[in-house]
C-alpha cells in the first residue's frame, strides 16, 4: 500500500513527466504519438496518449495490452525500481523508521524461547 507521500509524488511525475518528448522520432497522429518502441525497437508499435493523469503509453509487442504510465515508462527505460522513480523524479525522500524494524525471523519483544 502507497504512503500519502508516495503517491503524491507519483501523481507529480505522472503529471509532469513528457513520455512523447523523451522518446525520439514520435510522429503525431490525432490524439496520439506513435513510432518505434525504445524497448523492443518494433518501428510502429509504441503509442503514447494523453489522459487526466498524464501521458499513458502501451506498446503492442512488449507490453501487457494495457496502457503505462510515466512511472512505469521510467522504471522501465531508467531500471529503477517504483521508490527509486519517485525519489529521482518525483522529489519523494522516504522517512526513516521509527523504532527499528523487526524481521520475520526476528523474536517479539517479551516472548522466551521455548
Amino acid at each position: 500500500m502507497l504512503t500519502t507521500e508516495q503517491k503524491t509524488a507519483a501523481e507529480q511525475v505522472n503529471a509532469t513527466f513528457s513520455i512523447s518528448s523523451a522518446v525520439q522520432g514520435l510522429k503525431q497522429s490525432g490524439a496520439y504519438h506513435i513510432g518505434a518502441c525504445p524497448f523492443c525497437g518494433g518501428r510502429d508499435r509504441f503509442q503514447v496518449k494523453q489522459s487526466d493523469a498524464g501521458q499513458l503509453w502501451i506498446c503492442r509487442h512488449c507490453q501487457a495490452e494495457k496502457y503505462s504510465d510515466a512511472v512505469e515508462f521510467l522504471q522501465r527505460a531508467d531500471n529503477l525500481t517504483f521508490g527509486g522513480v519517485l525519489a529521482k523524479y518525483g522529489g519523494y525522500a522516504p522517512q526513516a523508521a521509527v523504532g527499528g524494524y523487526r524481521g520475520m525471523f526476528d523474536k517479539p519483544k517479551g516472548l522466551t524461547a521455548p
